[in-house]
C-alpha cells in the first residue's frame, strides 16, 4: 500500500453543496462523499463535455484532474448529468474568471462536492482510494481538508 499526501502548498479546501448558496434546505456534505474509490485523470486546458466523455469511465463517482485546467460550463453539465459525487483540481477553482462561479453553481446545485487547491504531482492516472474528510463544523459550507490518496 503506498500513500500520496495530496493537499496543497497553502491548504486544500472543499465546498460542499451550500457553497455559493441561498435557498434553505440545501443538502449538507456526507463523508460518504469524501471518501472512496476516486478515478484521476491527467488534463490540459479546457475540459469540455467532449474531454470528459473520452476519460471518465462510466462508473465514475468521484473525479480528481491533475493539470492546469478549467471546466467549461458544458464539461460542468456533463458532470452533473453523471451525478459526479466529488470533483478534485489543482486549481484554486473548477472554472475560470468568467464562467467560476456559473460552474460552482451547475455542480453544487446537483450535489457534487468540490475540491480544489490539489497537489497531485506524485500521482499518476488511475483508480484510488481518496480520504478527503471536512472538518466537522456547524453550519459549514466549506473549509480546509487534509486529502489522501491510497494506492494498492
Amino acid at each position: 500500500m503506498k500513500l500520496y499526501d495530496i493537499s496543497g502548498e497553502q491548504f486544500s479546501a472543499m465546498d460542499a453543496p451550500r457553497h455559493l448558496m441561498t435557498e434553505e434546505g440545501t443538502a449538507q456534505t456526507t463523508l460518504d462523499r469524501s471518501l472512496g474509490i476516486c478515478q484521476v485523470a491527467e488534463l490540459e486546458g479546457k475540459v469540455t463535455r467532449e474531454v470528459l466523455e473520452e476519460v471518465m469511465e462510466e462508473d465514475c463517482e468521484r473525479l480528481l484532474i491533475r493539470g492546469d485546467t478549467q471546466i467549461t460550463r458544458d464539461g460542468a453539465d456533463y458532470l452533473a448529468e453523471k451525478k459526479l459525487v466529488l470533483l478534485g483540481v489543482e486549481q484554486e477553482t473548477v472554472g475560470n474568471e468568467t464562467s467560476g462561479n456559473d460552474v460552482h453553481q451547475q455542480l453544487l446545485k446537483k450535489g457534487t462536492v468540490i475540491v480544489e487547491n490539489l497537489n497531485l504531482e506524485k500521482v499518476t492516472s488511475g483508480h484510488y482510494f481518496l480520504v478527503a474528510a471536512p472538518v466537522k463544523k456547524k453550519h459549514q459550507y466549506g473549509g480546509p481538508i487534509r486529502a489522501v490518496l491510497i494506492e494498492n
